[in-house]
């Protein structure tokens, strides 16, 4: 595998790591946050809704407060007065003070008066369980009136859900002992809770809860309402937040259901989708750039030095420079490579050389072989001459020169 194809293959797989954790972090860090932060709308969108209906019950208690200590109104509780009812306890006094219902008990827990109308058709409401003759012994408003104790809350009856206000009857300025206790509601009809969810700009759909329903878990309060633990469900494009409102008796009353788009986790993931694609874009473009410029500053010139050398070891002429001007690693890499093919030359050159001269030893060498074999015969003969002269009669021929030289030798003797 080439250089150029590990360098590829390198940076490829470290863009594709840095992609991997980025993806990670915004799938796993980044996005699980928008989820918290749609979970939270949906959370403060139930208690928008909450706070809406307890605003319903607050609007209803300085009515109830300036009916209840009043001093005519505790003198009816106890005379009967029927020009109090004549004055106070009609119809328009009631829509004077957007009021469905009203009631006056006793001590003792016996309907003075009370009366309920349907706000729309103005025909009486039947709500029994709050207008009975007497209330029977324990019921929650008559230990509420026997005590002095305020109510204020939600109640489920037969009419549907109504805001309920019980205060106790006293003097004007609270003096006096109470005397007996006021009711005063509003129906909440449809009209009513569409205004609710306007005034909390939530998609609100109230609904009663079963008889047989069991609230679990935590319970908040929030003024005089009390309410289960909001809990969340979602589907693709929406997410429910669900609460159950308990009414004054503290049993279930209301299932309040708000619907919340789910645009905080679908911008979440636009955001993320357009962030991945930017970042494939720029990782794509980085590792495009980031080839060329590996691909002039390291690849060509490692493939033009690789060349080089190839050309010199497979050729027999030693080129000394390959044209690198570098100042890097890579130049001066080619560099220290011409001056080791610099002394790879003198040393052939040297070599030939001692080659030549080897040469030219043995050639003279085999011609004094030759020489000494030719030679060798003369030397046997010479050796011969020499052993001759050494068994020649030396005596014999001095004396044979001397009678030569003598004059007295005839020249027979002499021959």
């Amino acid at each position: 595998m080439s250089i150029r194809t590990k360098v590829i293959a390198l940076v490829l797989t470290l863009v594709f790591a840095y992609v991997a954790v980025l993806y990670g972090a915004g799938r796993w860090v980044i996005y699980p946050r928008f989820v918290e932060l749609e979970n939270d709308e949906a959370h403060t969108n139930v208690e928008r809704a909450v706070q809406a209906l307890q605003r319903e019950v607050e609007l209803l208690i300085p009515s109830v407060n300036d009916w209840a200590a009043w001093d005519d109104s505790y003198d009816y509780v106890q005379d009967r007065n029927p020009a109090y009812v004549e004055e106070n306890l009609t119809f328009e006094s009631m829509r004077g003070v957007q009021i469905d219902l009203l009631a006056l008990y006793d001590a003792a827990g016996e309907l003075i008066w009370g009366g309920a109308y349907d706000p729309v058709t103005k025909r009486p409401l039947d709500l029994k369980a709050l207008l009975q003759a007497r209330l029977p012994a324990g019921d929650f408003l008559l230990r509420a009136a026997a005590a002095g104790h305020s109510l204020a809350g939600i109640l489920q009856t037969s009419a549907g859900p109504i805001v309920l206000v019980v205060k106790p009857v006293l003097r004007t300025g609270g003096g006096g002992p109470p005397k007996g206790a006021i009711l005063m509601g509003r129906v909440l009809d449809s009209a009513a809770l569409s205004r609710l969810a306007d005034q909390a700009q939530v998609n609100l759909r109230v609904s009663a809860v079963a008889p047989d329903y069991q609230t679990q878990g935590e319970r908040h309060r929030d003024g005089s309402l009390t309410h289960t633990a909001v809990s969340l469900s979602k589907t693709e494009n929406e997410t429910f937040g669900e609460t159950v409102v308990l009414d004054v008796r503290a049993d279930p009353a209301l299932r309040l259901t708000v619907t919340t788009p789910r645009g905080i986790t679908a911008n979440g993931r636009e955001a993320l989708s357009i962030a991945s694609q930017t970042l494939g874009i720029m990782a794509a473009l980085l590792v495009l750039l980031f080839l060329i410029g590996v691909r002039r500053m390291v690849l060509d010139p490692l493939a033009r030095l690789t060349a080089h050398a190839t050309a010199i070891g497979t050729g027999n002429e030693l080129a000394v420079d390959h044209g690198c001007t570098r100042n890097d690693e890579i130049g001066v890499l080619g560099r220290e490579f011409d001056r080791m093919v610099e002394r790879l030359a003198e040393a052939r050159h040297k070599l030939l050389e001692q080659s030549y001269r080897v040469g030219v030893a043995e050639s003279a060498s085999g011609v004094l072989h030759n020489i000494g074999n030719a030679i060798t015969p003369l030397g046997v003969k010479l050796g011969n001459l020499k052993e001759s002269l050494r068994n020649a009669p030396v005596e014999e021929i001095d004396l044979a020169t001397g009678e030569l030289a003598a004059p007295t030798t005839g020249p027979e003797r002499r021959a």
